[in-house]
């Protein structure tokens, strides 16, 4: 289900959602999403909380840009469930201890359904915005939660750690503890490099989002080092690819792709992911697949 509603985001993202070629896709994939919702607002097919949150941001999104009041009304229901589902952050699932990433996932999903009415008292998040400040630690760098002060994916780390601190109101935009921990995700040594072993397609999406949320001025080497990764590496403008003459869909069955490496939900989620990232900063590029 996951993969589906990351999907819609992607078309949602590029304004493709009622587009001619891509709106049969868009409206399928929304039914299956509709057959997963329960009356509780959660969805049968979420196997996690991300997929719960994916789903929820993904009914938002289209409900927007459809024009479909129902979608939205979904999302919001969802949403709610995430609210219920909190215990200071969230887990992986409902009663398992909560961590950073998780927990960006979910105020994500909020915030989306905040753009689509959603009414929620500010400072009812106030356990969300103390969980949240308490996995900076001392020497600047994030934890993944308490229980594992992991070092692992420190981008990701940092990046999820700026959203859910703006989102939760734990810090403001400017201040110089979250510009701080940006210059994490901007550092040279973090930057996106198409290289084996440093592909990290979700990460590249966080740290996207989270640097429209930074001082502009520290965008604009992400954005060089995101498009040098992704742009030449997109699939039917390889110069591989080019070379063997695959630049349609009836040459290339993976045109407007990217390869995943050893990434996890393969081809469909290393593209998507790709293509968020690029929205994210407004690099766009229309793809034959």
């Amino acid at each position: 289900m996951g993969l589906t509603a990351l999907a819609l985001l992607a078309f949602t993202g590029d304004g493709c959602a009622d587009h001619p070629e891509f709106a049969d896709s868009v409206w399928l994939g929304l039914r299956f999403l509709a057959d997963q919702r329960l009356g509780d607002g959660s969805f049968t097919g979420a196997r996690n909380l991300r997929e719960h949150a994916l789903a929820t941001m993904a009914l938002c999104a289209c409900g927007a840009a459809l024009g479909d009041s129902r979608m939205e009304q979904w999302g919001r229901e969802s949403a709610e469930r995430l609210l219920h589902m909190r215990q200071d952050g969230w887990g992986e699932h409902a009663g398992v201890v909560p961590n950073l990433i998780d927990t960006c996932y979910a105020l994500m999903a909020i915030d989306a359904a905040k753009e689509a009415g959603l009414k929620h008292p500010y400072n009812e998040l106030d356990d969300v915005r103390v969980f949240v400040l308490s996995l900076r630690r001392a020497d600047g760098s994030i934890s993944w939660s308490h229980a594992r002060p992991s070092a692992d994916r420190g981008p990701m780390l940092s990046a999820s750690w700026v959203i859910a601190a703006t989102l939760s109101g734990a810090a403001i935009r400017g201040s110089s503890v979250l510009e701080a921990v940006g210059a994490r995700v901007t550092h040279r040594d973090t930057l996106p490099v198409w290289r084996a072993g440093t592909r990290d397609f979700e990460s590249w999406w966080f740290g996207s989002r989270a640097l429209r949320l930074l001082n502009p001025a520290a965008r604009k080497a992400w954005r060089t080092a995101l498009a040098d990764a992704l742009i030449p590496n997109q699939r039917g403008w390889t110069t591989a690819d080019r070379d063997a003459g695959h630049t349609s869909t009836d040459q290339l069955a993976e045109m407007g792709s990217w390869d995943p490496g050893d990434n996890p939900g393969g081809r469909t989620a290393a593209t998507c992911f790709a293509a968020l990232s690029l929205q994210s900063l407004g690099e766009t590029r229309v793809a034959g697949g």
